[in-house]
């Protein structure tokens, strides 16, 4: 869940006081093991940062590096030294506080120094990889309409027939599988579309309905309308979702991994909660021999992107609750 960081910063700029550590920044202390929040106080920029041993073997320049931030070493004591991430970047606030929660929860059960280091780095590492996927303005209208499909099967089909751990990890949309869910019994790739009229969804990958080595391979399909202010946003079904699941702390955290994998970050809340969805019909359809698709290309030809009708998948369609359960007990 999001966690809000507001009341720390706004103490830390009220407060120029003694840090404690070094008269340089003020600090607020999130982990025992030496992770800090706090400000620079020469530039007024804030800052997170990690105490590490003097004697740590540390080359600066191989640590991931992204536009709005600066990473440096820092003396704090005669045989006191840190690592500081500096957000340099003043519209960056909010995704500064979604990196700061990442790294205290990641921190949560360590105990040393050298494991606080490496894991600082991993998430390091990820929060670069995100920025290059999906840049810092969040998700674009067709992405947030795919993951909200993806969360919709998830919420109604999966978490509802079988124990909360699998069922989040079932879905595997979060990490650009070919499928989005992959069950037991077989694998489901969830489309949507908003079309009114002869209704199509789009096929991204010839994979992504090539049954080549599953048990069994599905296509669910949702027909949803686009409201302002009113339906089910995507904020509004994640919401539900971490309502569900919140007696399993360890879905929870693995659920909010995955929405991040996925692109999705609270801190982007605002720009999707006033986008509402309307689902009209859900479609349910075994992909098999003669099932409209293309899935052998010549070769040198690939990367194939096309839409299938809906209406040209009538004699495939199956029942979905009697599907679910084969599919969740691998029959």
């Amino acid at each position: 869940m999001k966690e809000n960081f507001d009341s720390i910063w706004g103490s830390l700029e009220r407060d120029m006081g003694d840090s404690g550590l070094d008269r340089s920044v003020l600090l607020r202390r999130l982990k025992p093991i030496g992770l800090h929040m706090g400000i620079d106080l020469s530039s007024r920029q804030r800052i997170l940062l990690l105490e590490i041993t003097p004697s740590s073997d540390i080359i600066i320049n191989k640590f991931p590096k992204w536009k709005g931030v600066e990473l440096f070493f820092k003396k704090i004591s005669n045989d006191r030294e840190a690592i500081v991430l500096k957000l340099v970047d003043k519209d960056g606030f909010a995704i500064f506080d979604a990196i700061i929660r990442d790294i205290n929860d990641s921190l949560a059960e360590v105990k040393d120094l050298e494991n606080a280091l490496e894991l600082f780095k991993e998430c390091l590492d990820t929060w670069s990889d995100f920025f290059k996927k999906y840049g810092y303005n969040g998700l674009g209208p067709e992405s947030q309409r795919g993951l909200f499909g993806e969360l919709f099967f998830l919420k109604n089909h999966v978490l509802m027939n079988t124990d909360i751990m699998k069922g989040i990890n079932y879905w595997r949309g979060h990490s650009r599988k070919y499928q989005d869910f992959s069950f037991p019994g077989g694998n489901v790739e969830i489309k949507t579309t908003i079309k009114k009229e002869h209704r199509t969804v789009i096929i991204t990958s010839e994979k992504q309905l090539d049954d080549t080595g599953l048990i069994s391979l599905y296509l669910y399909c949702i027909a949803m309308n686009i409201t302002e202010n009113k339906g089910n946003s995507l904020p509004d079904i994640i919401k539900e979702i971490r309502e569900t699941i919140s007696p399993t702390p360890n879905a929870l955290r693995l659920f909010n991994r995955y929405l991040m994998n996925a692109g999705y970050l609270d801190e982007h809340e605002q720009n999707y909660e006033n986008t509402g969805y309307a689902v009209n019909k859900e479609y349910f359809f075994k992909v098999t021999e003669f099932f409209p698709r293309i899935i052998r290309l010549p070769v040198g030809v690939g990367d194939v992107k096309y839409s299938v009708v809906l209406s040209a998948c009538k004699n495939f369609e199956v029942d979905i609750n009697e599907v679910i359960k084969n599919l969740l007990e691998g029959n």
